[in-house]
């Protein structure tokens, strides 16, 4: 629920990437949103990593992202401060930009019967039940 990092990025070279660290708790899940996506040429895609407090690969994906994507990251396996990594998938890409949002996911326990509310209200926002 708690918001990490919201901002915008900017690339000029080509295979520049961008990092943002944060801190979170083991057992705890969080989303990347990117917002606004575009690079140069308007074909080139990026590439979104994840990493633990060691820098071991959490999760990566490539993507072809033209306004809004959203990355589902998972539960990290130890407290401290990981990282997130966007970066030109190619060579050919030479610049790219994006809105940064990155959160800890909602979570609680459903009860059988009744409901609960939930407002996933940023992107890359998350519900874990």
């Amino acid at each position: 629920m708690r918001l990490i990092i919201s901002t915008s990025h900017s690339t000029t070279f080509p295979a520049q990437g961008v990092r943002y660290r944060f801190k979170a708790a083991a057992g705890q899940s969080f989303g990347v949103g990117l917002t606004n996506t575009t690079t140069t040429p308007a074909s080139g895609s990026n590439s979104v990593k994840a990493q633990d407090v060691n820098g071991a690969t959490l999760y990566t994906s490539a993507f072809t992202c033209t306004g809004s994507c959203d990355y589902d990251i998972g539960h990290v396996t130890a407290t401290g401060t990981h990282g997130v990594i966007i970066t030109p998938s190619s060579s050919t890409t030479t610049s790219s930009s994006s809105t940064v949002t990155i959160s800890i996911d909602q979570s609680g326990v459903l009860v059988p019967g009744s409901g609960q509310a939930v407002n996933l209200s940023r992107p890359g926002q998350d519900g874990r039940f």
